[in-house]
């Protein structure tokens, strides 16, 4: 018999990436039979894919090594020949990797630059009917005989760290998650938007609200624990436990953020909010239940592919002109459908 068939996926980065990749493995083992993946993503990132069944070798990347890192993780793999390799990534650092690898074919993922750079600098929309992140992953493999489930996106983890869970958060109220961090100021909706917002929910909603996010987030929402309901759990949970606790909360309120695609991955509905990046660019919840607020009036969006540290323009109407009443409303319509 012939050996089964290795592939690897390459995607180092970051949260949200990484995530909406999760179709992608799942789509490539099913649609060839006997295929053997593996998966090199960045360390503090492996979580969310050591439980994944579809994935039989995750590697994590130091970045810290740098070049020599990149050179010791070639090694390690060069034992193999693959099928297949699938950068998802399409950087230096990806390209690196691969020029070092035995493989019959390589494919990357067309990131667009030139589309992308009109849009976002001339703000000439040549995408047409540009699909989504995780349709453009599965373009990647076609060629090998990737086919799309229909299926979305999907988070795995053992049953202990639910219990472990429990013990952080207690039984109670329904839960609603609350995370206004992203990776950049120009993707997060105001604080003081927040600070009017929550005062409302408290009173209209029997739930407890918990706030999420990464440890560099935790003092920033410190200002929203204005309630015993407010229980602030930024910065106090794992990857998979924000994850877990999503799945458990009967809506999200978010930014575009890593957090969303979560979200989407565990089948939460959402409220997901949108300042200086658009739809074009790939990056909305995926085959997920969720109400997009957006101001499609402010002719500057979007200022950037990924965000930025502050608005270009200083005004910041993007998010501005999405008001605390839009958000409560949105939310209203997310629990009605549940």
């Amino acid at each position: 018999m012939s050996p089964a068939p290795s592939f690897l996926i390459i995607r180092f980065s970051s949260i949200g990436d990484i995530v909406l990749t999760t179709a992608f493995v799942r789509q490539l083992r099913q649609s060839i039979p006997g295929a053997r993946v593996t998966y090199v993503t960045k360390r503090e990132f492996s979580d969310l894919l050591r439980y994944n069944p579809y994935v039989d070798r995750l590697i994590g990347y130091d970045s810290a090594t740098g070049v020599n890192g990149l050179n010791a993780l070639a090694e390690e793999l060069s034992a193999t020949t693959f099928e297949a390799v699938f950068d998802l990534h399409n950087n230096q650092r990806s390209h690196w990797l691969s020029h070092h690898l035995n493989y019959k074919k390589i494919k990357r993922i067309d990131k667009s630059r030139i589309r992308r750079a009109l849009l976002v600098y001339a703000k000439l929309n040549a995408y047409g009917a540009m699909p989504s992140i995780p349709e453009r992953y599965l373009k990647v493999g076609e060629e090998s005989g990737v086919k799309d489930d229909g299926r979305g996106l999907e988070l795995f983890w053992p049953e202990e760290l639910e219990k472990g869970l429990s013990e952080k958060i207690a039984e109670g109220a329904p839960l609603i998650c609350l995370a206004p961090g992203a990776g950049f100021f120009t993707k997060m909706w105001p604080m003081a938007y927040w600070r009017k917002l929550l005062p409302e929910l408290l009173a209209k909603y029997p739930h407890r609200f918990v706030l999420i996010g990464g440890r560099d987030e935790r003092n920033m929402v410190k200002a929203l624990e204005i309630d015993d309901r407010v229980i602030n759990m930024a910065g106090r949970l794992s990857l998979l436990e924000s994850a877990a606790l999503i799945r458990r909360a009967d809506a999200l309120i978010c930014n575009d953020s890593g957090v969303m695609h979560m979200a989407s991955a565990v089948g939460t509905p959402m409220v997901a909010i949108f300042g200086s990046t658009t739809r074009h660019l790939g990056f909305f919840p995926f085959r997920a239940r969720v109400e997009i607020l957006e101001n499609n009036s402010q002719w500057c969006r979007p200022c950037s592919h990924v965000g930025r540290p502050s608005c270009p323009l200083l005004h910041f109407n993007c998010m501005r002109a999405i008001t605390p009443d839009r958000v409560q409303k949105a939310l209203f319509r997310v629990l009605e459908k549940r």
